[in-house]
């Protein structure tokens, strides 16, 4: 935006530049045209004045020997002619004075017409300037003086000038192009300030501000509005950790005491049901494991929990396990393909949450006596999980949205849940540097795959 607003405001300043330069120009070639001109119509007004007392004495000598020596003195050409255009006095009688004239000029001095002043000047436009004065005895024209100089030290004299024009030119548009670039910072200082804020809060920096008392007011108000966003985005963030912090800490309690009594039921069971109780505190030791991750979120640390080889084979078994006795007081299986050994490099929490999402909507939108598949697989670099199930699925619009916060679809409105579950999978995904997606199966239903890269000894 800079560049553009530079070249904006540098094109009107050029061509002002230009425009003025273009005026000095011409003014200069046309006033040193006009300058000499002035000269030489002087001299020849002088020469016809010695030509008419030449003319009506018969004496000649004086005349010829002042053209002779204003020759000499000046190297310019003068002759005065008669009537009929013939040469009767000439600065030098070997050069043809006359033929290097302009024919026009003369025969207008001739006709009793002066020269007129000439305009602008091109460099070498022509090599000579032709002025011609008639002589005039008692209202009748007698002859001419014509005199013809050679332009060429005009010429010089115009391009340096010229010269110095274009070099002052682009001073001022080097100036200009200087104060287009400060302008331009000025204006935009806000804009690059503002961007720069964004950039901090799009990293976490929420405390991010713009000072704005720098540039246009239009842009000091949209500072001070992005100030006032941030500052509630800031409180908002602030409440939102302070809940969670608060919610983690407080189902601690709860969830510590649950185990104990756990444990105090534990005693008094038959040693069939210990492999049921091994479940049981697995999953609140798990519950444990989710509620320090969230608090470490609401400190400000690390939501997730330290990146280590996870093997996803152990883990989709596991979680899948976990399902199978809330899937059958659904009426719904759960078929686990694990076949393959497959490691990954990511956090186990999050990995777990995300699957877990995954099979509890295939629970909650199957129907009842249909199975749920979950399996296992390679794809290039990546471990795949995809979890089918055979519920109503989603249209192809629905399935772009569907991993948006809040979303549910207008077929399961009477359905318990908060439209939160993918949108946690994918951010939880994310994190581990994979990702969600969501096909329509070819016999109904609806298959939700989760793509990690694999471990770096597996590829």
């Amino acid at each position: 935006m800079r560049t553009r607003l530079i070249i904006l405001l540098l094109i009107p300043i050029s061509l002002v530049v230009l425009g003025v330069a273009v005026f000095f120009a011409r003014s200069i070639s046309t006033s040193e045209m006009q300058r000499v001109f002035v000269d030489r119509l002087s001299d020849a007004t002088q020469f016809a004045g010695q030509g008419r007392a030449a003319l009506t004495s018969a004496e000649s000598e004086v005349v010829q020997a002042e053209l002779v020596r204003y020759s000499q003195v000046y190297g310019i050409s003068a002759a005065i002619v008669d009537r009929s255009n013939e040469i009767w006095l000439s600065s030098d009688p070997t050069s043809a004075v006359v033929e290097l004239a302009e024919q026009s000029k003369v025969a207008d001095a001739l006709a009793g017409r002066r020269s007129q002043t000439p305009g602008f000047r091109w460099p070498g436009g022509g090599s000579t300037l032709t002025v011609a004065e008639p002589i005039v005895i008692n209202g009748d024209v007698a002859g001419a003086v014509v005199i013809v100089s050679d332009l060429a030290v005009v010429d010089t004299r115009i391009i340096g000038w010229w010269a110095l024009v274009a070099l002052g030119s682009a001073l001022c548009i080097a100036i200009g192009l200087f104060g287009a670039i400060t302008l331009a910072r000025w204006v935009l200082r806000p804009a690059a300030d503002l961007s720069r804020a964004l950039a901090a809060m799009g990293h976490g920096e929420l405390q991010a501000r713009v000072e704005p008392s720098m540039g246009p007011p239009e842009l000091r108000r949209l500072a001070g509005t992005f100030n006032l966003m941030a500052g509630r985005l800031e409180e908002a963030m602030e409440r939102q950790k302070a809940f969670v912090a608060n919610a983690s800490h407080e189902l601690r309690n709860p969830l510590s005491a649950l185990l104990l009594r756990l444990e105090s039921l534990a005693m008094d069971l038959p040693p069939a049901q210990e492999e049921s109780v091994e479940e049981v505190r697995e999953e609140g030791r798990r519950m444990v494991r989710l509620l320090d991750a969230l608090l470490q979120l609401a400190r400000g640390e690390n939501g997730m929990n330290e990146m280590r080889t996870v093997d996803l084979t152990h883990l989709v078994s596991q979680r899948v396990a976990a399902w199978r006795p809330l899937a059958s007081r659904r009426g719904v299986q759960i078929h686990a393909l694990v076949g393959l050994q497959v490691s990954v490099r990511a956090d186990e929490i999050g990995i777990e949450s995300a699957l877990d999402a995954l099979l509890d909507n295939a629970v909650k939108f199957s129907p009842e006596g249909s199975p749920i598949s979950v399996r296992l697989g390679i794809s290039g670099s990546d471990a795949l999980v995809s979890v089918r199930d055979h519920g109503p699925g989603l249209s192809p619009d629905e399935r772009s949205v569907a991993v948006d916060r809040f979303w549910r679809s207008p077929k399961h409105q009477n359905e318990s849940g908060s439209g939160l579950g993918l949108a946690i999978a994918k951010t939880f995904l994310r994190e581990n540097h994979g990702d969600v997606e969501l096909d329509a199966a070819a016999d109904g239903g609806l298959i939700v795959r989760i793509r990690l890269p694999l471990h770096p000894e597996v590829k």
